[in-house]
């Protein structure tokens, strides 16, 4: 399989994102990140310089950064279990400007235990375009982000991005 990488840089982070002919598949933060998802993920690919899909991932981020963006148009692929799937589809319902609990989104996905929704949620292959900044523990504090605590000032400014103050 032909995949196609571009890195750049915002203002509040490095972005590294992976595209077929057709569809994102990946969006990471920082370079490199996305070496373990691609090997737990794809077999057999080679990866190439950028390409459309990727330089209109990279305007559409920097457009939704700007606070100009508010619906992602670009087309994804997620690539994980029907669970997780479960979970991605309904985090793409999330409304810009909102948040949900993870309680709230396992109802809204359909499925049991807002633990194994929380760990779906931390390995979000396509932050971002697939909102799981959006959601927020049961006390109303923000929780983490993609599984990682570094990364929680980076969901807080993307949460002001859409002006929803922590």
């Amino acid at each position: 399989m032909k995949l196609y990488m571009k890195t750049f840089k915002t203002d509040i982070t490095d972005f590294q994102v992976i595209c077929t002919d057709n569809y994102i598949i990946n969006l990471s933060f920082g370079i490199g990140n996305s070496d373990l998802w691609l090997k737990q993920n794809i077999k057999n690919y080679e990866l190439c310089g950028s390409n459309n899909l990727c330089e209109a991932c990279e305007r559409e981020i920097r457009s939704y950064l700007a606070g100009k963006l508010k619906k992602f148009t670009v087309p994804i692929k997620i690539y994980a279990t029907l669970f997780q799937q479960k979970i991605y589809n309904a985090l793409k319902t999330v409304p810009y400007g909102t948040t949900v609990t993870y309680g709230q989104l396992t109802s809204m996905a359909g499925v049991k235990g807002a633990r194994a929704v929380g760990g779906a949620v931390s390995r979000n292959p396509i932050p971002i375009i697939v909102p799981c900044h959006r959601v927020i523990r049961s006390d109303g504090m923000i929780g983490g982000f993609c599984g990682k605590s570094n990364l929680i000032s980076l969901k807080q400014r993307l949460l002001e991005i859409e002006g929803i103050a922590f």
